[in-house]
């Protein structure tokens, strides 16, 4: 296979590449760890809202529902991680250093914490020991919040370009879809439960939320452009498709449910599923197309060029 000369090695990137092979290899991440970083963010993000709606939460409802949340998820993830690193005791290795400079490291306390957390509040709820719940809440919150973005600084540290190219947007991308999501999830559980007047509220929250994840994902896309990645058409329609499954859709479903009270208990289930849902899908697409930016020489070659070498390349 011939290669392209390289005109000026020493100068800005006019093209060229080395036989067309990527310079960075591909993450070997694809659904298992997609599907974590959604639940955990989810369920995370769901600990922080019960926390927030203590005063509201008379009968400790929403904080039973977060700390099962917790727990499944907790549970889900560590078994998607555990598969992914093909082998049991590299996940329990990770665990001897605490390394603060390492998003990897950080993570795997954090959800190590974050999930003990959960546990301990759900077998104490389980037990009718509700102070002890409502102790392990707290824990259970600050180990969420971590939860909820920590994915967006794992991601960006890598060389993948898509990834690469929007760090300062992706951890307000993340966090924004796991609060709506976690609120969301609780709002479906209020509803089972008869608390319309509670799931209003958190479906205020989930509104807001993914309308700042819908803004957060339109400057995502814009900066990975500018940046110069540049994606095939197909591959575009893929990732709107999941901002409009994880964002949009309920948007206007929660816009909907508020403007036809009749229909509202409707919508608003509608809407929330779709974002619980969309949220795994989205966190899905974000890790396929960040391994498929990676395949592209040009998009690595781009983002590691100057601004001014971008504009010229183009």
């Amino acid at each position: 296979m011939p290669s392209t000369p390289v005109a000026n090695p020493t100068g800005p990137w006019r093209g060229e590449t080395y036989y067309g092979v990527p310079p960075v290899r591909r993450s070997h991440w694809n659904w298992k760890v997609g599907t974590y970083i959604g639940l955990g963010g989810m369920a995370g993000a769901a600990q922080v809202v019960a926390l927030l709606a203590r005063g509201r939460d008379r009968h400790g409802a929403l904080r039973r529902q977060a700390h099962w949340l917790g727990s499944v998820a907790s549970g889900i993830g560590a078994v998607l991680l555990v598969v992914d690193l093909k082998t049991p005791h590299r996940f329990a290795n990770m665990l001897r250093i605490v390394r603060p400079t390492s998003p990897m490291s950080l993570g795997t306390w954090i959800l190590s914490g974050f999930g003990l957390a959960s546990a301990v509040g759900t077998v104490a709820e389980l037990l009718g020991a509700r102070r002890l719940g409502r102790a392990a809440q707290v824990p259970a919150a600050i180990g969420g919040a971590g939860m909820s973005v920590y994915t967006a600084a794992l991601l960006s540290a890598t060389s993948t370009p898509l990834w690469a190219a929007e760090p300062r947007v992706m951890g307000a991308r993340f966090g924004s879809a796991a609060f709506a999501a976690g609120a969301a999830a609780l709002s479906l559980g209020a509803r089972r439960r008869g608390e319309d007047a509670t799931a209003d509220r958190l479906d205020e929250v989930a509104l807001l939320a993914a309308g700042v994840g819908l803004v957060a994902s339109g400057l995502a896309e814009g900066r990975a452009v500018a940046a110069g990645v540049r994606r095939p058409a197909l591959e575009w329609a893929t990732s709107l498709g999941a901002v409009g499954l994880a964002e949009a859709l309920p948007v206007a479903g929660y816009a909907a449910a508020a403007l036809a009270p009749g229909a509202r208990r409707e919508l608003s289930l509608a809407a929330s599923l779709t974002l619980v849902l969309g949220n795994i899908v989205m966190r899905n697409e974000i890790v396929r197309a960040g391994n498929a930016s990676a395949d592209r020489p040009r998009d690595t070659f781009r983002l590691t060029q100057p601004r001014e070498g971008r504009r010229r390349t183009r």
